[in-house]
């Protein structure tokens, strides 16, 4: 039944066309973004989860302590 609805949708053809492109777009911004990121923050980021009792939170990205 569905397939009958959607054959008579006009330009059903397009909207495949325009979700590969927003997909693409999307993930090209995604990837500029990542690329452009502050490399101390990502390695702060990467070490949150390790870190001892400190509240993450108030720990600032610019500090790079190791114990």
């Amino acid at each position: 039944m569905y397939k009958e609805v959607l054959r008579t949708v006009e330009g059903i053809t397009e909207f495949p066309v325009l979700a590969i492109l927003i997909f693409f777009v999307f993930f090209l911004i995604l990837l500029v973004y990542v690329v452009k990121l502050d490399k101390g923050s990502v390695r702060h980021y990467a070490h949150i989860p390790l870190e001892g009792d400190e509240d993450p939170r108030f720990v600032s990205p610019q500090s790079d302590s190791k114990p």
